[in-house]
């Protein structure tokens, strides 16, 4: 949709995209890359649609502050619109 303001998923893989190498996320010690974490979100992603999630369904995650809360929901923010029957 030309001129439509971009999604968090969409920010999210361009500013991945240009900044592979450079930190993400950086939690006790260890850092995650964007690409590192572009990889992750998109294969978290295709589990979600997997399981037949599309944008707009609810996802319920009860999380301490971790990277792992931040890939479900980029991965929520990446999942394709599906018309509802």
């Amino acid at each position: 949709m030309a001129g439509a303001t971009p999604t968090v998923g969409e920010l999210f893989r361009a500013r991945a995209r240009i900044q592979k190498t450079l930190p993400a996320i950086e939690h006790q010690g260890r850092q995650i890359s964007y690409g590192e974490l572009l990889d992750r979100v998109e294969r978290l992603t295709s589990v979600l649609a997997g399981h037949g999630l599309v944008r707009g369904d609810r996802i319920a995650l009860l999380s301490r502050n971790r990277p792992e809360y931040l890939e479900v929901e980029l991965a929520a923010a990446n999942l394709a619109s599906s018309p509802r029957a």
